[in-house]
């Protein structure tokens, strides 16, 4: 009884704070099956970021570092993609890091940081990016892997939130490059060696002293997922956008915890879990374990830690980035058979923050994933499958109940 009780009254509030609150711009990628769309976005701005580097050894906290991040303009390269200059620099003003990251556009929603009143139009992308060193001092802030390798693979996903009445914008960015296991493994990678076999990395920013980022372990919340769907990105740049798929069932379950470089049981940093969903035009995506031939149970689940308060977006929001294997079926197709692709996708998972709403619902979980390894089945499927950013094809955005 007591869940139906907590859903009817955030229901009841949301639908208050909906009433005297509209602050949404649509997207433009609704429409019928498989049909041409054309997406409406706004002009993102550059920024800069107050972050940290942080470290993890043996699931570990093994340093945070001041980080400034500095993000130019996103350039449009296709449908909903994007890229944008990135740098990051130490606290003194030292470069670290730099690259293009290429972003993959999923989805829009209102939050309310003072429910009742006018808030903020979320845009969430999905970060992929070769990342190379702007210096030689490794550690925490440049891993040793790019001494041997001009970049490294890092994935997470980027927020711009516009402020509907003041008219600014606020961003978090959320980068992160995992264990030689996922990331250099001589026989899956194309960056392999042996370079940091119990250590990974990230970037978090926003992180300030009115609302610091924290790293802790912590569990993302399992169930059925709800809202959201499945998109397909053009395979050429001749071929249309497509719009959304909405999903009519799914569901999120956490199999087991621990850490996993190395495999311990403490501090569980890391959870394998279960994904799967189907639209109404017929393409799902179910999440397999590839285990032990790669190294992936379903979906690796690696928590990063929690912002802390309502002082600045996102407000008080925990954060995970996921990897993991797929089965992923599109019915949209040019000949009109249902084709199937194995993938590897990554994306990130958001709790709590803002009271948030996904059209008229309201929820505060989110799961976005973009593949960035893709192939049909009946055709080779060929190393190396980690290492480097590789073409999006299929987008996945669910939430979590």
């Amino acid at each position: 009884m007591l869940r139906p009780l907590v859903l009817a009254l955030a229901a009841t509030a949301l639908s208050a704070t909906l009433a005297s609150a509209q602050c949404f711009v649509p997207d433009g990628t609704a429409g019928p099956c498989c049909s041409p769309i054309t997406p409406s976005l706004p002009t993102f701005p550059a920024t800069t970021l107050p972050g940290q580097a942080i470290c993890w050894d043996s699931c570990n906290v093994g340093a945070q570092l001041c980080t400034q991040v500095v993000l130019g303009p996103p350039v449009q390269t296709g449908c909903t993609e994007y890229t944008v200059a990135f740098q990051s620099l130490d606290c003194g003003g030292t470069p670290q890091l730099k690259s293009v990251l290429n972003l993959a556009y999923t989805r829009t929603w209102n939050e309310f940081p003072v429910p009742g009143t006018v808030g903020l139009q979320v845009w969430r992308f999905i970060v992929k990016a070769d990342v190379s060193a702007s210096s030689t001092v490794f550690g925490c802030q440049i891993p040793n892997c790019l001494g041997a390798h001009p970049t490294a693979f890092y994935y997470g996903y980027l927020d711009y939130a516009f402020d509907c009445v003041n008219g600014t914008w606020e961003s978090a960015l959320v980068l992160f490059h995992g264990c030689d296991k996922f990331q250099h493994d001589p026989l899956l990678s194309s960056r392999p060696g042996v370079f940091h076999p119990t250590r990974s990395f990230a970037i978090v920013a926003p992180s300030t002293a009115v609302n610091p980022f924290v790293p802790a372990a912590l569990l993302p919340t399992p169930g059925p997922t709800f809202f959201e769907a499945i998109r397909d990105l053009p395979a050429t740049a001749a071929m249309p956008c497509e719009a959304a798929e909405t999903l009519t069932q799914g569901k999120v379950v956490n199999l087991a915890s621990a850490c996993a470089c190395p495999f311990s049981f403490f501090p569980p940093q890391v959870t394998a879990r279960h994904l799967d969903g189907t639209s109404t035009c017929g393409s799902d995506f179910r999440s397999l374990s590839a285990f032990p031939t790669l190294p992936w149970f379903e979906v690796m689940t690696t928590s990063l830690g929690t912002w802390t308060t309502s002082a600045s977006y996102p407000g008080p929001e925990a954060v995970w980035v996921d990897e993991g294997t797929f089965l992923h079926t599109e019915a949209c197709t040019l000949t009109g058979a249902l084709e199937l692709y194995a993938e590897i996708k990554v994306g990130a998972t958001t709790e709590n923050g803002f009271l948030a709403a996904v059209g008229p619902v309201g929820t505060s979980r989110f799961t976005d994933l973009a593949d960035n390894y893709s192939v049909q089945l009946g055709t080779p499927i060929l190393p190396p499958f980690v290492g480097h950013a590789r073409p999006t094809r299929h987008l996945v955005y669910v939430n979590p109940f």
